[in-house]
């Protein structure tokens, strides 16, 4: 990315140093910042940095070491936790630039439409870096609900956090009752782990019993309310293998049944290339 920074860097100081009333920049930053969106990885792992900072200090020798290099004229009498957060206000600092210069900028001026739309861009980016560090709390608050060693396989880049509560699958001869945790292309259907007998808290809290992937096509039946039955069903079909479940109330059923539309309707729409396309399509319609 720093690589990415000094294009970007470079690009600025060749059109200032040659500045005139009609020169242009929006069409830099709509050019040059496609890897912005790459902060999300920094950007989901803070809490994790700075936690482990925090933990470290504690340390004597590392916080000698800390201080010392902070003491150095180069930091400008900034800590490295200032350091940290830098990257953090990189984006929202260049919506802020963009915004500021599109108010300055007249309508009639023919780097107006290009600063809108870099803009736009900007804003599309922060919008999705703030829904995958949301999906990434999410998916860490399963982590511990579920233990390291199951939760590592949850780390994939395309995996997206939908719903988690009680499932109850179904069929001709039984019922069975399991905490379920849904994501984009995973089902997991859990049992609570017992208590150890020693009185101490339960590590994991859940043990996965069932894994169902959801990676071929989802089918998921219309939804219909109970009639003169106390519970309605979750009718899907994944992959041709089909499956039945209800939770605990109608209500509930129901929001299952919603969840799993959500899973059909919305695969692959967080993906990075649907954000990028958006804009292009939208620097495309600018310029004509």
């Amino acid at each position: 990315m720093f690589v990415n920074h000094e294009i970007l860097l470079k690009g600025l100081e060749e059109r200032i140093g040659s500045w005139s009333p009609e020169s242009k920049l929006g069409d830099l930053f709509i050019d040059q910042t496609d890897f912005l969106v790459r902060y999300r990885h920094y950007i989901n792992n803070y809490n994790t940095a700075l936690a482990t900072l925090q933990q470290n200090m504690k340390i004597p020798e590392f916080k000698a070491f800390v201080q010392a290099r902070e003491a150095q004229p180069e930091c400008q009498h900034s800590d490295l936790q200032t350091f940290l957060l830098g990257p953090i206000q990189r984006i929202p600092r260049y919506e802020m630039l963009l915004r500021d210069l599109l108010r300055k900028t007249d309508k009639d001026h023919a780097d107006y439409n290009n600063i809108k739309a870099a803009l736009n861009k900007i804003e599309d980016i922060m919008l999705y870096i703030n829904e995958q560090k949301r999906n990434s709390d999410q998916i860490l608050k399963v982590e511990h609900k579920l233990g390291e060693r199951v939760a590592q396989s949850l780390w994939l880049s395309n995996r997206k956090y939908i719903a988690e509560g009680t499932l109850i699958t179904t069929s001709s001869r039984s019922e069975k009752e399991r905490y379920a945790f849904l994501f984009n292309n995973l089902l997991l259907l859990c049992k609570l782990d017992p208590p150890p007998e020693n009185g101490e808290p339960a590590v994991d809290l859940y043990h996965v019993k069932e894994t169902i992937g959801i990676e071929g096509q989802l089918i998921v039946l219309p939804w219909r309310a109970p009639v003169n039955v106390p519970h309605s069903f979750v009718h899907i079909e994944i992959s041709r293998k089909k499956y039945m479940f209800r939770s605990t109330t109608v209500e509930d059923t129901k929001k299952w049944h919603e969840n799993f539309i959500k899973v059909r309707d919305e695969k692959d729409a967080d993906s990075i290339g649907n954000v990028l396309k958006t804009n292009r399509k939208l620097n495309a319609t600018t310029d004509e």
